[in-house]
C-alpha cells in the first residue's frame, strides 16, 4: 500500500512539474521502485506512467527533429532516464500490452532513428524493444516500419558500445529467427556486413555466439 502511494507521488511529479533535472530524477526513483525484473506482481506500476513515458520520448523526437534537442544540453540524460524506465516497465509481461496498444514499439523505433546518437538510449530502446519482440503482432510491426535498419543503425552510430550491441544483437536474434522474410529484410540492409565488422571488432563471448547465429540464419 505504501509503495503504491509513493509510486503514485513519482506520477504526480512528473505529471505536474516541467522541470528537466526534477523529471529526470522522477524517472531515477520510479527505477529504483520497481523490482529487479520490472513492474512485477508486487509492484505493479501505474498505468498512466508508462503513457507520460510515451508521450515524453515522442516530445523528445519532436524536439530532435526541430533541431532544439541539440541545443538543450540537459536532453540526452532525460532521453536516457526515460528509455530505461520504460524499459524496466516492460520486463514485466503484465505491461507489454499496454505499452505495445500506446504506440510504445513505435515509439521505440523512432527513438533510435531519431535520438539515437547516444549509446544508452539505444542500448535502453533495444532492451526494451526486447521485451516487445517476442509477441507476434509486436516483431510484424517491427518488420513493416522498417525496424530492423533502425536496429542495424546502433552499428554503425556505435561500433564500441558493447552494451548497446548486445541489445542490438539480442534483439535482431528474436526479429529474423524463423522469419524468412526478416531474413530477408536484415540482408537487404547491409545486415551481415555490419555483423561481420561487430565480430571483427571484438564481441564479447555471448555477444559473438549471438552474432554468429544471425549469420547462419541469415546465411
Amino acid at each position: 500500500m505504501q509503495n503504491d502511494i509513493a509510486l503514485h507521488q513519482v506520477l504526480y511529479v512528473y505529471n505536474n512539474i516541467w522541470y528537466w533535472d526534477v523529471r529526470e530524477d522522477a524517472c531515477r526513483v520510479f527505477l529504483s521502485m520497481l523490482s529487479p525484473t520490472g513492474a512485477g506482481p508486487s509492484c505493479v506500476a501505474p498505468a498512466k506512467f508508462a503513457e507520460l513515458l510515451i508521450t515524453g520520448l515522442q516530445q523528445d523526437i519532436c524536439l530532435r527533429n526541430i533541431a532544439l534537442y541539440i541545443r538543450h544540453q540537459r536532453g540526452a540524460p532525460e532521453v536516457v532516464m526515460r528509455v530505461s524506465a520504460l524499459a524496466a516497465y516492460v520486463k514485466s509481461e503484465y505491461n507489454v500490452g499496454l505499452v505495445s496498444r500506446k504506440e510504445g514499439v513505435k515509439t521505440l523505433l523512432n527513438v533510435l532513428r531519431r535520438c539515437g546518437d547516444d549509446a544508452a538510449v539505444c542500448e535502453h530502446a533495444c532492451v526494451a524493444l526486447l521485451s516487445l519482440a517476442p509477441f507476434e503482432k509486436n516483431r510484424a510491426f517491427i518488420n513493416k516500419s522498417r525496424g530492423i535498419p533502425a536496429v542495424l543503425g546502433v552499428f554503425v552510430k556505435h561500433p564500441g558500445a558493447m552494451p548497446a550491441l548486445s541489445a542490438a544483437l539480442d534483439l535482431l536474434a528474436i526479429l529474423v529467427e524463423d522469419f524468412p522474410n526478416h531474413q530477408t529484410n536484415f540482408r537487404t540492409h547491409k545486415g551481415p556486413a555490419l555483423l561481420a565488422a561487430a565480430l571483427k571488432a571484438g564481441l564479447e563471448p555471448r555477444s559473438k555466439r549471438t552474432a554468429l547465429n544471425i549469420q547462419r540464419l541469415c546465411a
